[in-house]
């Protein structure tokens, strides 16, 4: 047996020169394409084309694995000496997932300094006002609280529909910034132990 298969990218015309094979011996009408079959069907196909003595065969859109089974098969089969095959494998699509992560991981990456000099001055904005003595004020405690240490302080986010615009982005900020923490959020304030104390006494 002689097997001749036609690979390539996605859209680089294989079924198109197959097509032109087929047509050359006037047997257009004769192509098995893979995806149109289940795997049974088309070895059976196989099976009975070579019994009535096809010397060549052509199928489309065939997965590689499945094109070593039918080769094991017609290579079984009596006369399969004479018998040319030929096929269009199936090219899987590249895997772009892993690249996709790392892509993604190392934008982050780039990011990183821009979110922690947004976080940190956000941080020292949120800062008074939970220090002071308001609604506004014991949203933004609790949130700050909850950052710190979420098991003690647990915080209702939508709590956060309270604020204002400005208070609500700041927030959203520090908590990109504590997304991926590179210290705990009271250690990127001076005293910040201290002023995470007061907060405690103030909104715990």
């Amino acid at each position: 047996m002689y097997l001749s298969v036609i690979d390539g990218p996605a859209g680089s015309g294989k079924t198109t020169k197959l097509r032109k094979l087929a047509e050359d011996k006037s047997l257009e009408n004769h192509i098995l394409v893979a995806q149109q079959m289940t795997a049974e069907a088309l070895k059976r196909t196989v099976r009975r084309l070579v019994s009535r003595g096809a010397k060549d065969l052509f199928i489309d859109e065939c997965p590689k694995s499945l094109l070593d089974e039918i080769v094991e098969i017609v290579v079984d089969l009596p006369g399969s000496s004479n018998i040319t095959l030929h096929a269009v494998v199936e090219t899987a699509p590249p895997d772009t997932s892993s690249r996709i992560v790392f892509d993604e991981f190392f934008s982050y990456q780039d990011e990183r300094p821009t979110i922690r000099e947004a976080g940190v001055q956000a941080l020292a904005r949120l800062v008074p006002v939970a220090l002071q003595d308001s609604g506004q004020s014991r949203t933004v405690g609790r949130f700050l609280l909850g950052l710190y240490n979420g098991s003690e302080f647990p915080f209702t986010l939508t709590d956060l529909r309270s604020l204002d615009a400005g208070l609500f982005d700041d927030c959203l900020a520090v908590l990109r910034l504590d997304n991926v923490p590179e210290l705990e959020v009271h250690e990127y304030l001076p005293k910040g132990q201290m002023i995470f104390n007061q907060l405690r006494e103030y909104w715990a």
